[in-house]
């Protein structure tokens, strides 16, 4: 997990966002996930499979390009 762009998950953020199912994330969305399988791609890695491993729990607002993949354990957004 060199690298990971993910921070821990606050938990008053977790209470506050929207469950989620599984799926690639985009856009500047903020994604919170507990105990799942989360990847990230930047816009420089093109068509690259996800590959760059975040921590089983966190979250991460997306920076404009990037897309994460979530899968697993629980999955929420802040809308």
């Amino acid at each position: 997990m060199e690298n990971d762009p993910s921070q821990n998950l606050v938990e008053s953020t977790w209470m506050d966002a929207t469950p989620v199912f599984a799926g690639v994330f985009q856009n500047k969305e903020t994604i919170l996930w507990k105990d799942s399988s989360a990847y990230y791609k930047r816009p420089e890695d093109g068509e690259e499979p996800f590959k760059r491993r975040m921590k089983e729990t966190g979250q991460y607002t997306l920076p404009e390009g990037w897309k994460v993949y979530v899968s697993g354990g629980e999955i929420r957004k802040k809308v």
